[in-house]
C-alpha cells in the first residue's frame, strides 16, 4: 500500500486526482471491477468512473466494493456504444436500449 499523498491545493480549491473513463474485463478492460478498484486506490486516485460498454453492472459492483473497501469515490457510467459513435453522459442512471433512437435515449436530468 502507497502512503497517502498530501492534498494540493489551487486557488483555494483541492485539486483531485481522477481518471473519467476506465474499464473492465466486461468490456475490453483487463481487470475485475474489485481489482479496477484496488489499482485506483494503489494509483492514490480520489474518484474513478467505471465506464462499460453499453452496460452499467460492473460500475455498480465496482462502486459496491469501493465503498466496502472505503476506496476511491466511484461514478457509475456507461460508454454508449453504436455504428456510428460512442459517448460516455454525465449524470447517466440507466443503460441504454438498443435499437431505440439516440433521441429516446438521451434524457438527462438537469442539476
Amino acid at each position: 500500500m502507497l502512503p497517502e499523498r498530501p492534498a494540493t491545493y489551487r486557488g483555494g480549491y483541492r485539486v483531485l486526482e481522477v481518471d473519467l473513463h476506465a474499464h473492465t474485463r466486461f468490456s475490453d478492460g483487463f481487470l475485475s471491477p474489485f481489482d479496477l478498484v484496488l489499482q485506483a486506490r494503489r494509483r492514490g486516485l480520489d474518484a474513478l468512473a467505471i465506464t462499460e460498454h453499453n452496460i452499467l453492472f460492473p460500475a455498480q459492483l465496482g462502486r459496491w466494493f469501493s465503498r466496502l473497501t472505503s476506496g476511491p469515490t466511484i461514478l457509475v457510467g456507461e460508454e454508449v456504444t453504436t455504428r456510428r459513435f460512442h459517448v460516455t453522459p454525465a449524470r447517466h442512471w440507466k443503460e441504454v436500449q438498443r435499437g431505440r433512437r439516440r433521441r429516446e435515449s438521451a434524457s438527462f436530468p438537469n442539476p
